[in-house]
């Protein structure tokens, strides 16, 4: 049997369809249909919803998926509303609440046919077929945080979706949501585990009714 510990997407503490009510809402919407580039929003609810703060992200270099159609090396970020977090870091991220993990030793397997598929995990490279490293030479996820997208780990419906550094060109990301790390702490610091919060992706023209069905 191989030594494997699962670290994040798809176990019990991530709260996809837990009863707590969301009172933090990130909203992503892109520019517009199949755009790379977007706007980020934090929304907090105290008895109405009130946006905290806006910017701008980089998304998959194919737009963002129409719900339930984002696949495996699409380069679509995927649409819908889904848990963020935990955080990760190359080291610890000062100032947050929010559960982290250090990414040191962690793989992220892309594998659609390994048992271990969208999962974040520390074992050996040797047992996958394909991964991502977490400890990224590049920097890019010297901070970031989980989107839990395709927690049923489904073969081919996508994997490792994280909100993560950007690259300071502006490419476009493989499916992620990016933006500058200033950008990101400012996020992950104002994040609070109490207030459940979860990620919405779609179109702007959407936003308002799915804050509504969360009031």
């Amino acid at each position: 049997m191989r030594d494997r510990i699962v670290l994040a997407i798809g176990v019990a503490l991530l709260v996809v369809g837990c009863s707590a009510p969301i009172r933090q809402l990130v909203v992503v919407t892109p520019d517009e249909v199949n755009s790379s580039k977007g706007t980020l929003s934090l929304w907090e609810h105290d008895g109405a919803w009130q946006k905290e703060f806006e910017f701008g992200v980089v998304l998959g270099r194919n737009g963002v998926a129409a719900k339930g159609e984002k696949r495996e090396g699409d380069g679509k970020t995927p649409s819908g509303l889904f848990a963020l977090g935990p955080l990760f870091a190359a080291t610890p991220i000062e100032g947050v609440v929010m559960k982290q993990f250090v990414t040191e030793g962690r793989l992220c397997i892309d594998d659609p046919l390994s048992p271990d598929y969208n999962q974040i995990v520390a074992a050996n490279k040797e047992n996958y077929a394909s991964y991502e490293e977490m400890a990224r030479p590049d920097g890019l996820y010297d901070i970031g945080a989980v989107i839990n997208y395709n927690e049923e780990r489904i073969p081919m419906k996508g994997s490792c979706i994280f909100l993560h550094i950007a690259r300071s060109d502006g490419t476009p990301t493989a499916g992620c949501v990016a933006a500058s790390k200033e950008r990101l702490l400012l996020l992950f610091r104002r994040l609070n585990p109490q207030a459940n919060p979860h990620i919405w992706i779609g179109l702007a023209a959407e936003a308002d009714s799915v804050r509504g069905r969360l009031k």
